[in-house]
């Protein structure tokens, strides 16, 4: 009895009580990122000119996973002894692709949604400013200046360097990369000595990109 009294005819009777023990805990996946070939993080709701990404998230250890884009599945994945899984989704078109993870327990549960965009990244051909009709280059304009103009979908830690190809030796110059900064477009300085070495001679001008 509650008073401690060990008479059978004391005693309180309570309602029965039922109990599940579970023996793992039911965790819904989660995207943790996606990120691009050059392992670069892909905000959600971001965009990015390359078609092949790596889609990562975690679950229950040793739980498998779906993946898919919008309605598509782009396969299935087992999940690490710590939880971790990830997946690549290749050959992706342009355009939004809406990406989750469906659990494969029996819960069904699915993930948060994590949204790209594919967008082709369009480069321009790099200018030069001492020429306005960017075909002839104004040689009284060249003898104090000669600039390299490259604008394109840049962000600030991209690396750029313009190669100037003319006449072999002090005639052709790749500049040092330089980043690209804040400000759109960029100018690049080149030697002033290139337009001696090149007079009345066509020059090809182009630039590249790190990033």
């Amino acid at each position: 009895a509650l008073d401690r009294n060990l008479d059978d005819a004391q005693a309180m009777t309570f309602a029965l009580r039922t109990y599940i023990i579970r023996t793992r805990a039911e965790t819904t996946p989660v995207i943790e990122s996606v990120k691009d070939s050059s392992d670069q993080e892909i905000p959600n709701g971001g965009n990015t000119d390359q078609t092949n990404v790596t889609v990562t998230g975690t679950t229950m250890a040793g739980e498998e996973v779906e993946v898919f884009d919008g309605e598509i599945s782009r396969g299935t994945v087992r999940a690490d002894s710590g939880g971790r899984w990830e997946l690549p989704a290749t050959e992706l078109t342009n355009g939004s692709h809406v990406f989750t993870a469906k659990a494969l327990d029996g819960s069904g549960e699915v993930s948060n949604k994590w949204t790209i965009n594919i967008a082709p990244l369009l480069l321009q051909p790099p200018s030069i400013k001492e020429a306005p009709d960017n075909t002839n280059l104004n040689p009284i304009a060249g003898r104090d200046r000669l600039t390299a103009v490259v604008d394109y979908d840049m962000e600030p830690e991209d690396s750029i360097s313009v190669t100037w190809a003319g006449t072999p030796g002090a005639g052709s110059r790749t500049t040092p990369p330089v980043a690209a900064g804040s400000t759109r477009p960029r100018e690049i300085p080149l030697p002033i000595s290139l337009v001696r070495f090149n007079l009345g001679k066509p020059v090809r001008v182009t630039f590249t990109y790190t990033r």
